[in-house]
């Protein structure tokens, strides 16, 4: 699926990317959430990594078209992967350019624009991985992290709704009224607690399904099928993400040796936690991870 227009634009967003870019507002009052990386599911530590690259003050002018013209260039490649198996349709494969505006802080924020990439596994595991690049003063950042989400758990969604039920009817309101309203406060603490999840997905406009999933998920299960798809798709992306940075540096005569090393470093490390500041030079972190190291909700 090619990225294409959706929804309004921002006229902070790039010229050239502007009929690219989707805009989702995000931080909306207490219920709506509060980055791009929540409800993503299990965040995958080991594919995850960032790239921090100081360039001269001569070269400062450049860095905005550099942003542009990765941002391209790792769409073009996406495409082209795309094209190359059947097995990665429209609805197993997709992928946008969007602009998430923190809305409480929308007129002092920086530009947070986003590739993200949705592969849905026909076993139905959802892979998600987010592609960010930023220009900080002198210096040319891009990440990208990656998350699992299972299929729904249906048996919790029974008993919840079981639950809720009970807090809300007539007999639970006489249990609060002679509790002084303690067991009231501690119930809604309860009910926030365990679907806060699915109504920040609706604030998001997931649907129904969608946010019954994210707030209820299964753990990926170890069908080995399951994980070689979800693991080719990750260890293919990554590889485009690297290529089109070498492409694009090299295209502006700033692909010196130092970033060659590191680019060939982070290519044979697909699987690890790699963090890169060639501000100081060299790698300064780099820690095996696997499948669901933590959750991000």
């Amino acid at each position: 699926m090619n990225i294409s227009k959706s929804g309004s634009t921002s006229p902070s967003v790039t010229h050239e990317l502007q009929e690219l870019v989707e805009v989702k507002f995000i931080n909306r009052l207490f219920l709506d959430k509060e980055d791009p990386e929540q409800l993503r599911g299990s965040w995958l530590r080991g594919f995850s990594f960032s790239f921090n690259r100081f360039l001269s003050l001569s070269e400062h002018s450049k860095l905005d078209k550099i942003r542009k013209d990765l941002y391209v260039e790792i769409d073009r490649k996406l495409r082209e992967y795309q094209d190359l198996d059947p097995h990665l349709g429209q609805e197993n494969l997709h992928f946008k350019l969007i602009n998430y505006i923190d809305y409480k802080y929308q007129r002092k924020d920086r530009e947070r624009l986003y590739i993200e990439l949705i592969r849905n596994t026909i076993r139905q595991t959802k892979v998600t991985t987010l592609i960010r690049i930023f220009v900080n003063g002198s210096n040319l950042f891009i990440a990208a992290d990656s998350y699992t989400l299972g299929k729904l758990k249906k048996r919790q969604l029974i008993l919840q709704i079981f639950i809720f039920w009970v807090l809300i009817s007539p007999g639970s309101w006489f249990i609060y009224t002679i509790t002084g309203g303690l067991a009231l406060i501690l119930a809604i603490g309860y009910l926030y607690k365990t679907w806060i999840s699915f109504i920040r997905s609706l604030f998001q406009r997931e649907s129904l399904m969608g946010a019954l999933r994210i707030n209820f998920p299964k753990n990926v299960r170890s069908n080995a099928f399951d994980l070689d798809d979800s693991y080719m798709f990750l260890k293919s992306v990554y590889p485009i993400i690297f290529s089109s940075l070498e492409i694009v540096l090299d295209r502006y005569g700033l692909l010196d040796d130092d970033i060659i090393s590191i680019l060939k470093d982070m290519k044979n490390n697909i699987g690890q936690t790699i963090n890169v500041d060639t501000g100081g030079g060299g790698i300064w972190g780099s820690v095996i991870g696997g499948l669901n190291n933590s959750i991000k909700g």
